[in-house]
Formats: C-alpha cells, sequence, structure tokens
C-alpha cells in the first residue's frame, strides 16, 4: 500500500502527486512546484496564513484567490515584485528544458530495461535470423541459423542481471546527483537554492527499481536456458535437413533414385512407382514436422525476449514515474531560486548558461551519442516536436 495520493494542479489540471503524513492521516503534503505547468503552489495562504489542507484555486478559509491569470491565459501564483522580460523568458526556457529531459529520462529508462541481458540477446538472435531472406542456398542458410546460436551467452545470466542492476541503479544515482551539484554550482552566482535532502526518497526509488528488475527466479532462468539447449542441440539437424532438400520445398529431390535403386529386389512394393511415391511422401512430411517444430521453438524462445522486455517495462515504469516526478520538484526548486534571485534584482544570465550548459561532455563519445539518437528516435516516433529534439541535440551536445 502506497502513501502516495493524486491530486490535480489548481492551474493546469495535471495529476500532482502527494504525500499522507501517516498511513491513517487525512493530512497530506503536496510539492512545492506542479512538474508539469512549473507554477508554485502554496501550502498556506498568503493572505490569512492558513495552512491548506489539499490543492485549490482559492483558499478554504477566508476565500482569497492564491494563483492569478498572468499574460496570454497562463496561471501563476501570486507575486508582489516584477523580473525583466529576459529573465522571465529564461526562467521559460528551463521549464521547458525540463519538459524535454523528463521525456528524455523517461524514454532512457524504458530503453535500458528493454535492454536487459536476456532480451537484449534474443533481440540480436532474432536479426541475425532475419538474413535467411535474403539468402539463396542451404549453406548461406545453414551459416546463418551457426552464427544465431552462437550469439547466445546464456551461462552467467545472475552475474549479467547483477551487473545489470548495479548500472541502473547507477543511472538513478546520477539522476539525483546532477541536482545537488547544480545547487553548489549556483552559489558561485550569489543565487541560493535550498534543495531537500530527498536521500531517504531516493534509497526507497533506488530499491524498488531494484525489486522490479529482479523479480526472474532460479526457474524462470532455467526454463529459459533449457529451452535454447534444445535449439542448440536441434540446430545440425535442420541444418542438416535443409542442405539435404535443398530448402525450397523441402523435395527429397536425388535421394528417391539412390532409394530406388537400393530397395528394388526382394522389397519389391517399395521399389515400385507407388511404394517410391509413398516413401518420398513419408520423408517429407517427416522433414517439414520437424522444420515445423523447430521454427515454433525458435518463435517461443524469441517470444522469451519480447515477453520480458515488456514485463520489465511495465514492472518499472511506476518507479521511473515516481524517478521523475522527484527529479522534477528538485529542477523546480532549482528554478525557484533563480526566480527568486531575479526579482532582487541579480543578474541570472552566467547562472542560467551554466545550467544549461551543466555536466556537458565536450569530449566525442560515438556509443553515448548512438545510444543518445535511438532515444530520440523512439521519441521522435511517438510525436516529439522538432523544436523539443533540436533543444535536446543542445543540451545532451549530440554531434
Amino acid at each position: 500500500m502506497s502513501n502516495l495520493i493524486e491530486q490535480n494542479c489548481p492551474v493546469c489540471q495535471s495529476i500532482v502527486f502527494c504525500k499522507k503524513s501517516g498511513w491513517f492521516s487525512k493530512v497530506i503534503k503536496f510539492p512545492n512546484f506542479c512538474g508539469s505547468c512549473g507554477t508554485k503552489l502554496f501550502h498556506e495562504c498568503p493572505s490569512c496564513h492558513q495552512n491548506l489542507p489539499y490543492l485549490t484555486n482559492n483558499c478554504i478559509h477566508c476565500s482569497e484567490r492564491l494563483y492569478v491569470p498572468e499574460y496570454k491565459g497562463v496561471y501563476t501564483s501570486v507575486s508582489q515584485k516584477t523580473i525583466s522580460e529576459k529573465a522571465q523568458k529564461q526562467l521559460e526556457q528551463l521549464k521547458q528544458d525540463l519538459y524535454d529531459v523528463n521525456l528524455y529520462v523517461e524514454e532512457m529508462f524504458r530503453l535500458v530495461v528493454r535492454l536487459n541481458p536476456i532480451s537484449q540477446q534474443i533481440f540480436h538472435f532474432d536479426t541475425i535470423l532475419e538474413e535467411i531472406e535474403t539468402k539463396n542456398s542451404s549453406n548461406e542458410i545453414s551459416s546463418v541459423i551457426d552464427e544465431a546460436v552462437n550469439s547466445i551467452h546464456l551461462d552467467y545470466l545472475y552475474e549479467q542481471f547483477d551487473e545489470f542492476n548495479r548500472s541502473v541503479i547507477s543511472s538513478i544515482e546520477g539522476l539525483f546527483d546532477e541536482r545537488t551539484l547544480f545547487e553548489k554550482e549556483l552559489s558561485h552566482y550569489r543565487i541560493y537554492v535550498n534543495i531537500t535532502n530527498i536521500s531517504t526518497e531516493v534509497d526507497i526509488i533506488k530499491q524498488k527499481m531494484q525489486d522490479a528488475i529482479q523479480f526472474y527466479n532460479e526457474r524462470d532462468f532455467r526454463q529459459i536456458k533449457n529451452h535454447f539447449e534444445r535449439i542448440k542441440e536441434n540446430a545440425p539437424k535442420y541444418q542438416s535437413i535443409i542442405t539435404r532438400t535443398g530448402f525450397a520445398d523441402f523435395a527429397i529431390g536425388f535421394t528417391s533414385g539412390l532409394l530406388g535403386t537400393l530397395l528394388a529386389g526382394p522389397l519389391g512394393y517399395a521399389a515400385s512407382d507407388q511404394g517410391l511415391r509413398y516413401w518420398e511422401n513419408w520423408r517429407d512430411a517427416s522433414d517439414k514436422e520437424f522444420i515445423d517444430w523447430f521454427s515454433s521453438l525458435i518463435k517461443t524462445f524469441i517470444d522469451y525476449g519480447y515477453d520480458l522486455a515488456d514485463y520489465m517495462e511495465s514492472s518499472c515504469q511506476p518507479v521511473i514515474n515516481e524517478a521523475i516526478h522527484l527529479y522534477s520538484e528538485q529542477t523546480l526548486a532549482i528554478i525557484e531560486g533563480l526566480n527568486n534571485a531575479a526579482l532582487d534584482g541579480i543578474n541570472i544570465d552566467q547562472a542560467y548558461q551554466a545550467i544549461r550548459t551543466f555536466g556537458r561532455n565536450d569530449s566525442v563519445n560515438l556509443d553515448q551519442d548512438h545510444f543518445s539518437k535511438i532515444i530520440l528516435y523512439n521519441l521522435r516516433e511517438k510525436g516529439l516536436s522538432i523544436q523539443s529534439e533540436e533543444n535536446l541535440v543542445y543540451l545532451l551536445n549530440l554531434r
């Protein structure tokens, strides 16, 4: 049972995750900002200073309106000070950065869990087998089968999953360590941000992610390994059949003449035309049944990889959502720090540029670039706007 509950932002109506103060308490604690529109959320009424038990557009005690329209129909929390138009645009850009980065981070984690040690090998296995469609000879097809079978290595599944688990957890830690480094970076520009200590929340997210990843037990691993062993053991027979029969229609071909010669004489019936056709039909049916069975064996093995990827993605998605929600809270606190600095007349230009280029690696990392471009391709397929893609290319410093 979770102590998280959902409420709606009084400005944009997006879901805001709130926490109960106790398992049986009706009092809730909501974040400082809306993760979708960035509006600062009031915990107490600025007019009567009474605590607000839930998110609302009007104070339940004095009916004071808490959120007022600013420009272009956008609502924001009440503020008596103003900031320059340039600073306002910079803050809006940082909110846009957060929106785009959230899309990227979510897709990144989804791609990472889909490429778990088992699914990744099976995806590659499937890709190799697709080359069969381009081959014309049985020897070429046999070589493809060899390559596919030899690409699977399941002897160290537990070790592979432990390393995979550590990699995912390390990514989560890096996501939030970056926020803490931001706080120190901004102090150089006389901008101070009070980022809440979230070590406990991060530890909970890490544990939930670990639990979501480690749902496979020894029996499941053994089942996958045993299934592959059957493929490995029967692959030579499959290769023998396609070589012997000519593959195209699994016909007996040249063997019929040889059989006719060997079976002539004492067997009589088997050497007759009718007997030979009977033998050919039986042999052809036997080969075809094995080919069908072996093909089904391979299909089931490939399905394991895709089913595992789907299951892991669905298991990890709620944890990914929690991580992004917490990340958004921390980032919005940083943006609020810049907003307060701008209200106090501090120039935020250098801090703004530092945030947008923080952690960028100017050295070329082809593997990282390739991985990032896969993520962008996936997002593009889901409708990522050209503006957001260009923004992410800049933030990630992609070539």
